[in-house]
């Protein structure tokens, strides 16, 4: 009896821990997962295939999520209601109910799902952009991130940047080519220029930093982490299952914690050393908002205000898109 018990354990901790490609299609169009509350008791849950005790529909996206969701809307309709463990879910499934869902009604499905791996990597719940719920914060920080990082004039802005970037990544492929004469692998070069790119937009200094290629490294562990939510998310009884990951992923944050505390700290040295300021990029503009003592930073209004473990959320956020 206990040996059947165990192997019923591990197996319901080998189907979590594959929800890696479900941790992305959490982020995409298809699914939308909330905590289950009762919309007023009035309308029911999206019909979908009888769940088991427990598990729920876990074990349905072990392998190949997509295709189950697909041949489940066959089924059940355009939208599909799946139970993970202890959440709801519904699976949009159609280009048409996809607008309803992200655009035409995007407010009330704007609220994200806990998960404590998100907590321990962002400081905490709100703090960030990606992971937050609809909430103040979250427009202050989609705010700075827009004008910091994407608007037609900061665009213009770091055209130095990019220019510079494709030029050296031209001469790398050049001399590694041999002149034209031996053949390159061209997606490894594109995707350092990408990160290149991307690091220098948050940090003009980033090439110069020592040990950037050391960041990138751990950026991929960060993004592993990322991609697979603890077990104790969705079966809060097996949450002793989630030991040996939660000591993994407090390791991992404290050397990227590490990292980002002293970027900043440099940074804030040589924005006090330097008269006027030279930098131009995200970290500058973080920093322009940092929270004095009394929860403001500077002239602006405390409601724009960022704490240093704000700041960090923030660039964990974007750093991933590096890589």
């Amino acid at each position: 009896m206990l040996l059947m018990l165990a192997i019923a354990l591990l197996s319901i901790a080998a189907i979590c821990s594959r929800l890696g490609i479900l941790g992305w299609i959490l982020n995409g169009l298809s699914l939308h997962i909330r905590d289950a509350p009762q919309v007023g008791g009035k309308k029911p849950f999206p019909s979908g295939p009888r769940a088991w005790p427990i598990i729920g529909h876990l074990h349905l996206l072990a392998k190949r999520p997509h295709q189950i969701i697909r041949d489940l809307s066959g089924k059940y309709g355009p939208v599909v209601g799946l139970q993970l463990g202890k959440l709801r879910a519904i699976a949009v499934c159609t280009p048409a109910t996809a607008k309803e869902v992200l655009f035409t009604h995007d407010k009330i499905f704007a609220n994200r799902p806990y998960f404590q791996v998100n907590e321990q990597f962002l400081y905490g719940r709100d703090t960030s952009v990606v992971f937050t719920s609809l909430c103040p914060a979250w427009r202050r920080n989609r705010k700075i991130c827009t004008i910091a990082l994407v608007t037609p004039r900061r665009m213009q802005q770091l055209e130095h940047i990019r220019s510079e970037e494709v030029s050296f990544l031209l001469r790398e492929i050049y001399e590694e080519s041999q002149g034209g004469r031996k053949s390159v692998e061209l997606g490894r070069y594109v995707q350092l220029m990408t990160a290149r790119l991307t690091l220098r937009m948050i940090n003009s200094e980033a090439r110069f930093v020592p040990g950037i290629e050391g960041l990138l490294e751990m950026i991929k562990e960060v993004e592993h982490e990322f991609s697979s939510p603890l077990i104790g998310d969705f079966i809060p009884a097996l949450s002793f299952l989630d030991v040996w990951k939660k000591i993994r992923v407090r390791r991992i944050h404290r050397r990227m914690d590490s990292i980002l505390s002293a970027l900043i700290v440099k940074r804030k040295q040589a924005m006090l050393n330097s008269s006027s300021s030279s930098f131009d990029d995200l970290l500058e503009v973080l920093l322009s908002k940092e929270a004095n003592q009394n929860g403001c930073a500077g002239s602006a209004a405390v409601e724009d205000a960022l704490t240093v473990e704000e700041m960090k959320a923030i660039l964990l956020v974007i750093l991933p898109s590096a890589y």
